[in-house]
C-alpha cells in the first residue's frame, strides 16, 4: 500500500507540474501580462478564499472532492471514497470500483 501511496502522490505532483508549466506558457507569459495567484495561503473560513482580482478574463482552479450520497453510507473501513483509499493500511483481496456518471 506504501508503494501504491507512493506512485499516487508522484501522479498528482507530475500532474500540478504540467497544469503549472501549462499556465506559464499561456497565460504568464510577459506579452500576456497574467499572474497566478494562490489563494490557498490566505484562508479566511474553512470552506472559503478571498483573493481580490480584477481583470477582463479569470480563472478560478476550485479543485476537486470525492462525491457523496445519503444512498451510499460510506464508513471510513469497508465503504470509502476516492481520498479514503489512499489511506488504506494494505490492499485488499477485492475491491470493487462504483463510479457515478
Amino acid at each position: 500500500m506504501a508503494d501504491l501511496s507512493f506512485r499516487a502522490q508522484h501522479v498528482i505532483k507530475t500532474e500540478i507540474d504540467v497544469i503549472r508549466a501549462q499556465l506559464s506558457r499561456n497565460v504568464l507569459n510577459p506579452y500576456r501580462r497574467g499572474q497566478l495567484y494562490r489563494p490557498d495561503a490566505h484562508p479566511c473560513g474553512e470552506h472559503q478564499e478571498s483573493v481580490g482580482l480584477r481583470g477582463d478574463h479569470v480563472i478560478i482552479g476550485t479543485g476537486t472532492k470525492p462525491a457523496e450520497s445519503p444512498l451510499v453510507p460510506f464508513n471510513n473501513r469497508n465503504i470509502i471514497n476516492s481520498d479514503e483509499i489512499l489511506r488504506m493500511p494494505e490492499i485488499p483481496k477485492t475491491l470493487i470500483v462504483v463510479a457515478r456518471r
